[in-house]
């Protein structure tokens, strides 16, 4: 992996542990992503006025694009910042809202959930392991999440002087896989991109340990807390299934993009073009 002095940082604002400025990450043909251009996030319910001040003015926020379901935004809306454009771009339509709660999930969708696990006759860390995986393979095999990632790189298409950040509730899996699929259209490596996408993990330990204890609360057994840490993290192996169903469904990475995303080579080089720079 080239560049190795190159390190993912996550931008310290109150009450969002996992908000992050793609800046400075390398790409194959030795350009970078510019700075204050592309901000990933989990959503902004508890931003402070203090942190959106942050973002407008440090890293001039210009546009929220928000991947959650409309339940979702209505349960925990976004803290509106002025001068900002917010675009809701749900990735999954309302009717399959329990596959998407991710740390934002009410105490009974994740009660239910555990004691679901914790019947099967495999292990809980497996079914826990399973269900993340087939999550995300239904997302690509969702034409309606397809046409919200194709919308999403339309948003990204256009001028902007600021920065754009795009979230969903904790910031780990449909942002994570929007940000993979912007990342290898930016021509990023694979290693990078599954490096920034890990760190969820360290970015947010405090919430992961919280929502623990909660669910061994709810549910009566030290076990859940092994599921939700499961859950509520993100592996390698999650990616690898989508990047397996990719491969195996259009051969590779660039003809999915220019197919399902609509980034045919002019439309890629406008993107590389917005977002890249010289190292």
């Amino acid at each position: 992996m080239k560049n190795r002095n190159y390190e993912i940082t996550k931008i310290e604002l109150e009450g969002m542990p996992n908000t992050r400025d793609l800046g400075g990450m390398p790409t194959r043909d030795g350009r970078r992503i510019r700075c204050k251009k592309l901000l990933r996030s989990g959503d902004l319910s508890r931003l402070t006025a203090q942190s959106a001040a942050v973002l407008k003015e440090t890293y001039g926020l210009e546009k929220v694009i928000d991947l959650r379901t409309k339940e979702e935004a209505a349960q925990h809306p976004d803290y509106i910042i002025d001068g900002v454009r917010y675009i809701h771009l749900p990735v999954v339509d309302g009717k399959a809202l329990g596959i998407t709660r991710e740390e934002g999930a009410e105490n009974n969708f994740v009660e239910q959930v555990l004691l679901s696990m914790l019947s099967q006759n495999t292990s809980p860390a497996d079914a826990a392991k399973s269900y993340m995986r087939q999550m995300y393979a239904g997302f690509l095999q969702s034409a309606f999440a397809r046409k919200t990632y194709r919308n999403f790189f339309a948003e990204l298409l256009k001028e902007t002087q600021g920065s754009i950040l795009w979230h969903c509730t904790a910031g780990k899996d449909r942002v994570g896989l929007g940000t993979m699929l912007l990342l290898h259209a930016l021509n990023v490596e694979e290693e990078w991109i599954m490096t920034d996408y890990l760190k969820v993990n360290e970015f947010v330990r405090s919430v992961i340990d919280y929502h623990g204890s909660l669910a061994v609360e709810q549910t009566g057994t030290e076990n859940a807390r092994a599921l939700i840490e499961i859950l509520f993290s993100v592996e390698a192996s999650y990616l690898e299934a989508v990047y397996a169903e990719i491969k195996r469904d259009f051969g590779s990475m660039d003809a999915f993009l220019e197919q399902e995303m609509g980034l045919d080579a002019p439309k890629r080089e406008r993107l590389q073009t917005l977002y890249l720079e010289r190292a």
